[in-house]
C-alpha cells in the first residue's frame, strides 16, 4: 500500500511510485504488467506516467508503455516494455520502476493506493 500525505487542493496532481524494494538484476526481466487500484471519489488517473531507472537505467528510449485507465472503477493498468536493445537488455537494480500521475478530485484527508498486481 501507498499512503499519499495530505493535499488540500482539489485539481492538483501528484506522482504514485511503484518500487522494486529488491534488485531484479538476476532476474531477466524484460517486461511488466501491473494493476493499481484507487478511490475513484477523491482521486482520478491523468493518463501520464513515468519509467523509472530500473527499467531504463538511464536511456529513455529503451523502454514504452501503455497505461489504461477505466473510468469510475478505481483500476488503473500498465506494461512496460522495452523498446530497444539496450545493454544488459533486463531491468536493473532496486528503485524506482514506475510513477503513475493522479489529480486529487475532492479534498481528502488522506487516500492509500493497493498495487493488485505485478506480473
Amino acid at each position: 500500500n501507498y499512503v499519499i500525505p495530505l493535499y488540500t487542493a482539489s485539481g492538483q496532481t501528484f506522482m504514485v511510485p511503484v518500487h522494486a524494494t529488491n534488485d531484479v538484476s538476476s532476474s531477466s526481466i524484460i517486461g511488466v504488467d501491473f494493476k493499481l487500484g484507487f478511490n475513484p471519489l477523491m482521486v482520478a488517473p491523468t493518463g501520464n506516467m513515468a519509467i523509472g531507472s530500473v527499467v531504463h537505467q538511464g536511456l529513455s528510449s529503451a523502454a514504452g508503455f501503455s497505461l489504461n485507465t477505466f473510468a469510475g472503477t478505481g483500476i488503473v493498468q500498465g506494461s512496460i516494455y522495452f523498446t530497444g536493445a539496450p545493454y544488459p537488455p533486463y531491468f536493473m537494480g532496486s528503485g524506482s520502476v514506475v510513477m503513475v500521475e493522479f489529480r486529487y478530485i475532492a479534498s481528502p484527508l488522506n487516500t492509500s493506493f493497493i498495487l493488485h498486481e505485478w506480473i
